[in-house]
């Protein structure tokens, strides 16, 4: 009947305990009867044992230490050892229990080491004891450092370091808790999840195929809130990852725009961007919209944002020259300038844009012919609109350009005649060389036979649309 009656007296004795401890005033009387049920529990019940040490309770670990012992209860020893301050003695018995030099059923000592972490406010203790916990269960060993049960946490940036040395899942896992669930507005710890995603598709055989970390950084890219844009823009060089790269331009975009007046270096990352639309993406559609639509710069068409006029006008000007120049990769592909695509901008923003200006904007290294193509459409429009004179003035604005090695001839690159003396002079004085005839008053605009001949392999000019030879 032994057990019978340690489950009696037991009993007896928790029934009894509350009224104990209400009414007796010697403490030594309450210990010892904690101490009683502590040897009772230890070899009847383990659960109520645990109970009971997780309680208020008086007993000492030195008049139930071989019992408990004697039974196997590590996890009970280790809560006796916290309860007298010894909080590194009972971190050893977890940590042993884990590493498997103590054994006691049922425990691995993981969830122990963690719920006791979790509300410590030593970080020595935590960077000492979670390092076996982040190996074994890294999972678990993240709600170590996620809890709010302190009243005042760790600084977010030492947790952070620690983490990334430690275990780079359980460091990511922290900063997306940190960023995603907890709001934080903290610029490096945002920029660290961002280059930890990025970090990620650079080790991937096939980085494009990591949707997850692809779609979060999206998302990360995607919210207004601060990232250190110039060190991701250092990690995402030379990866395929072209939205990516379209907001990273668009927000640095969105900061210089916010000045008054914005900067001209603005410029240099929007360049960039119409250059991904235009030239990587093949979306010249979405490249105008760039020009009109301020959420564009973050690759959200609607709501629309309207961008102010003279601001949309230099944009649009732009887009006109990222049309004329294919970048180095494109031209390597085997593109050519959309001189198609630039003659429909011109067309649809006329009424808005200085022909000046849009000259002005023609590339450098654009070739004589395509330079023929957008020039004479910007003029027969013109014409019909009765702007001829501002259209003279303009192409002869136009040979003071810094156009190298294209026009060859500086006093005779465009030739102001009469329609009767064009004629007269078609045959005698110009020969195969280039020009357009329009009505009334007409201008001519002519390169020499042998640049032509050697851009179209023929000993006369390009029949074009446009031109009359």
């Amino acid at each position: 009947y032994r057990e019978e009656f340690k489950e009696t007296l037991s009993s007896i004795f928790q029934f009894a305990r509350p009224s104990v401890v209400r009414n007796l005033v010697r403490h030594v009387k309450i210990s010892r009867l904690d101490n009683y049920l502590v040897n009772l529990f230890a070899s009847t019940d383990p659960t109520k044992l645990v109970n009971l040490l997780q309680s208020e309770h008086f007993a000492q670990l030195s008049e139930c230490k071989q019992a408990l012992l004697t039974c196997g209860r590590h996890h009970a020893i280790a809560l006796m050892h916290v309860r007298e301050g010894e909080e590194r003695k009972a971190l050893e018995i977890w940590k042993g229990m884990g590493e498997g030099s103590v054994r006691e059923a049922g425990r691995d000592g993981v969830s122990e080491t963690v719920e006791y972490l979790k509300r410590c406010h030593d970080w020595s203790q935590i960077a000492e004891f979670s390092k076996w916990v982040i190996q074994l269960r890294p999972k678990a060993a993240l709600h170590i450092f996620l809890c709010t049960d302190r009243k005042e946490s760790f600084n977010k940036a030492l947790v952070a370091d620690f983490l990334q040395e430690q275990h780079m899942q359980v460091y990511i896992d922290f900063l997306e808790h940190e960023v995603f669930e907890a709001n934080s507005e903290i610029c490096d710890l945002r920029t660290r999840l961002a280059r930890s995603y990025l970090d990620n598709l650079k080790v991937e055989d096939s980085c494009i195929n990591d949707h997850d970390s692809r779609r979060r950084l999206v998302q990360l890219l995607r919210d207004g809130r601060e990232l250190d844009e110039d060190s991701l823009l250092q990690h995402i060089q030379n990866l395929p990852l072209l939205e990516e790269q379209l907001l990273l331009y668009g927000r640095v975009a969105l900061k210089l725009a916010a000045a008054a007046p914005p900067p001209p270096e603005s410029f240099t990352w929007h360049r960039k961007s119409l250059e991904v639309l235009v030239w990587s993406l093949r979306d010249a559609k979405a490249a105008e919209a760039y020009c009109t639509n301020k959420n564009m710069w973050m690759l959200n068409p609607s709501p629309q944002e309207e961008i102010p006029a003279s601001y949309s006008n230099k944009l649009v000007l732009l887009l006109f020259n990222v049309l004329l120049s294919p970048t180095t990769s494109a031209q390597a592909a085997g593109a050519v300038p959309q001189v198609e695509e630039a003659k429909k901008i011109w067309r649809r923003y006329r009424s808005i844009l200085q022909e000046e200006d849009v000259l002005r904007a023609l590339p450098e290294r654009l070739t004589l012919m395509d330079m023929l193509d957008v020039v004479g459409d910007m003029m027969r429009r013109s014409w019909h609109e009765k702007c001829h004179l501002q259209i003279e003035r303009s192409l002869w604005k136009l040979r003071h350009l810094q156009v190298k090695n294209e026009l060859v001839d500086a006093k005779s690159d465009f030739v102001l005649v009469d329609e009767t003396s064009a004629c007269a002079h078609t045959g005698a004085k110009l020969g195969a060389q280039a020009f357009l005839v329009l009505p009334d008053r007409s201008l001519v605009l002519y390169h020499v036979a042998e640049k032509l001949k050697k851009e179209a392999a023929g000993p006369s000019a390009p029949s074009l649309q446009w031109l009359h030879t």
